[in-house]
């Protein structure tokens, strides 16, 4: 759901907690971005996974990683 405007700010604003070590600050940006349909949620997978935020039952760390699989970016393991 790419769309101008506010939603533009929001995810920008989003993005902005990308550069912290804070697990629970990543993951909360990582699922907002990827709610948005934002690219930005590569980076988002990569900074969570950097800082060990990888929770395999957390519903925001599931829509990250299925966002970046639908986009090609991960490949799941057989």
């Amino acid at each position: 759901m790419r769309a101008g405007g506010g939603l533009t700010a929001v995810a920008d604003a989003l993005a902005g907690f990308l550069d912290r070590d804070d697990p629970v600050a990543l993951l909360e940006a990582g699922y907002g971005l990827a709610l948005r349909d934002d690219p930005r949620t590569a980076e988002a997978y990569r900074r969570i996974r950097s800082v060990g935020a990888v929770h395999e039952y957390d519903h925001r760390w599931d829509a990250v990683w299925e966002w970046n699989r639908n986009n090609g970016l991960i490949q799941p393991v057989d």
